[in-house]
């Protein structure tokens, strides 16, 4: 080798390295394909994609461990992603629907391996409910059809899939409650429409639900009796008789507020989520307090046993004994995280043995480093029994999905803040 090539090739080393640097500080080329994890007991986060909206990204898994998630891209376009066992990507693309403002999609897979897609969009008046199916390719195989009525306008909804009678039951609500009711429709796994658009709760809003192995929803809403001040109410609906039950107040969230030191000025909360294991009813809300021009959000769950339901017999009107609730609201405070910035509570789907409950939460992490990261809290009626950080993400974690396979092994997606009306989407 020549004199001047020895010393040349320092040189051309040094500057291959700025050039890495620069590529690095302008985001251009060599983009991470994986985000960091607190946890050994999960993987590095997958980076799936981009969301232009602070919306949860839905979230369903099969039997094999594959994920399947639905967003709405930077083009206000819904994208669909299909992962393998590995996380890793096996498809992606936008989904060939029309639409001004797509928002807040909700995706479930039923035993014939096809999907149901809900989103929310502008209608004739206002903010309407959209449904259609897909193949598990991503591919539309229904027209998109409007679910909700046009003069109701829908700001938030949810859905179960009714394993006896094999349908698809969606409920759905207005956010603010001087517009009060919670509304109902029905669908067969073919898509067609068998209950149209109903006031199922003529005085509810935030309707949440969750389906158990007889079929049976069980249902859980807000009411406002006062201007802030909610009650939670429960009940249970049958789809085979299309009649909702018995309702009783679950929760009276302003009562809670006596474990924080008492009354809070300009609260307002956020809920209700539910979930069920094999014998209890969960309820979570969030507690939202503005304090000196900072924000403060308090996670609460509260448990009760799940009410016996006979078998079904459709000549008889459907009752049964309300549940009592009798212990006390569980305040969700982790060691290690602020208690003041956990929110975005997330029950685990469908009735498993022992319920999970995900949420966003303040931890600190380097040099006292304040960060919002993804936690994994076990909880039981009593209790909170374990929990542990599952990301350790740069930027702010928000809003996680969760779901369980039937290994037991348990699925996360959650979108990280990444600029100005910018967030990654992020599977685990």
């Amino acid at each position: 080798m020549r004199a001047r090539d020895v010393l040349l090739r320092p040189l051309l080393l040094l500057a291959a390295g700025l050039i890495v640097l620069a590529l690095l500080a302008t985001g251009c080329g060599l983009t991470p394909t994986t985000a960091p994890r607190a946890s050994d007991r999960w993987s590095n986060g997958k980076l799936v994609g981009t969301a232009t909206l602070n919306n949860q990204v839905a979230l369903q898994v099969d039997e094999l461990g594959h994920g399947f998630m639905v967003w709405v891209g930077l083009e206000h376009e819904l994208n669909f992603a299909h992962l393998d066992e590995q996380a890793e990507i096996v498809l992606q693309q936008s989904l060939d629907l029309d639409g001004e403002s797509p928002l807040k999609p909700q995706l479930l897979r039923d035993p014939t391996g096809q999907m149901h897609l809900t989103w929310l969009d502008k209608g004739g008046r206002g903010l309407q409910l959209f449904y259609t199916r897909l193949s598990t390719d991503g591919e539309v195989i229904q027209e998109p059809i409007a679910l909700s009525l046009p003069e109701h306008r829908a700001a938030q909804s949810v859905m179960v899939l009714d394993p006896v009678g094999q349908t698809v039951e969606i409920f759905w609500s207005d956010n603010v409650p001087t517009r009060h009711g919670c509304h109902h429709a029905a669908l067969d796994w073919s898509g067609e429409v068998v209950v149209p658009a109903e006031t199922l709760i003529p005085d509810g809003i935030s309707p949440t639900a969750q389906v158990d192995r007889q079929g049976f929803v069980h249902l859980a809403w807000s009411v406002e009796v006062e201007a802030g001040k909610p009650q939670f109410h429960y009940a249970v609906y049958d789809p085979q008789r299309r009649t909702l039950g018995p309702d009783i107040v679950a929760v009276r969230p302003l009562v809670q507020m006596a474990l924080l030191g008492g009354p809070t000025a300009g609260a307002t909360f956020d809920g209700p989520w539910l979930g069920l294991d094999e014998r209890s009813i969960y309820l979570a809300w969030v507690l939202e307090v503005r304090e000196r021009g900072s924000v403060l959000d308090f996670t609460f769950y509260q448990a009760f046993p799940q009410p016996t339901l006979s078998q079904r017999d459709l000549a008889e009107a459907f009752d049964y004994p309300p549940p009592e609730v009798t212990s006390e609201a569980i305040y969700v405070a982790l060691p290690g995280a602020d208690p003041s910035r956990t929110t975005h509570p997330q029950f685990l789907a469908g009735h498993p043995t022992d319920q999970v409950l995900a949420c966003s939460t303040q931890v600190y992490g380097q040099a006292g480093a304040e960060m919002l990261q993804i936690a994994k809290i076990d909880v039981r009626p009593e209790q909170i029994t374990g929990y542990e950080t599952v990301n350790a993400t740069r930027g702010a974690s928000l809003r996680p999905n969760i779901a369980i396979d039937p290994g037991g092994d348990l699925h996360l997606a959650w979108i990280d803040t990444a600029g100005f009306n910018r967030y990654q989407v992020i599977y685990a």
